[in-house]
């Protein structure tokens, strides 16, 4: 075994109990002894690779970490798998996604049956219903939803796009949006105006 549950340090979700985990061995850059985040159960972190969840992190549900998967002060619930050397600091993944390969996830709320994956960089966005994000994609404050795929070499920065394919940048290739707005952060606000892509 890696690690341990400690039956006696727990936190309370709504409907939930939380234990934190403590490394039983050298996990990666982890040393031996070094309390993580919490787990609901057992299945939520495997015992395998260098996978690890630290301080602030918490896994529930039938949520799976594995691989070489770090989770940072993110909560991870629902039917969630996240393998390989994926990152997650901050935020919220939830329900049926799966975070695989080298993508990386910063301060977003991700759910629904989303796809992340290749190289992709996702930070201060808002990614649901049936998205896929591959290959060395980055996409930042923005929302995406609905049918779409973001691929190849796509660069999507301040921008709502829903059931669309984009492969490059919303300056440069775009095949197919129905929908994209600019996205202007006015004290906190996002206000959108259409840029007529369709």
């Amino acid at each position: 075994m890696k690690y341990e549950m400690i039956k006696d340090e727990t936190t309370k979700g709504f409907l939930e109990e939380f234990y934190r985990i403590k490394s039983l061995i050298q996990i990666g850059d982890v040393p031996p002894g070094t309390l993580g985040g919490y787990i609901e159960k057992p299945s939520n972190l495997s015992q395998e690779g260098s996978c690890w969840v630290f301080e602030g992190g918490k896994i529930s549900g039938n949520a799976s970490i594995q691989g070489n998967a770090r989770i940072y002060d993110a909560q991870i619930r629902g039917n969630v798998r996240v393998f390989g050397n994926v990152v997650v600091e901050k935020g919220l993944i939830a329900d049926y996604c799966m975070l695989y390969d080298n993508a990386r996830i910063i301060n977003s709320h991700v759910f629904g049956n989303t796809v992340i994956c290749g190289n992709s960089f996702i930070d201060t966005s808002h990614i649901h219903e049936w998205c896929s994000i591959q290959g060395n994609s980055q996409v930042l404050y923005s929302s995406i939803s609905g049918h779409t795929l973001i691929t190849e070499n796509a660069n999507i920065k301040s921008k709502l796009v829903r059931y669309g394919t984009v492969t490059n940048t919303l300056e440069g290739i775009v095949p197919c949006i129905r929908h994209a707005w600019n996205i202007l952060p006015i004290k906190g606000v996002y206000t959108f105006f259409s840029i007529g892509i369709y």
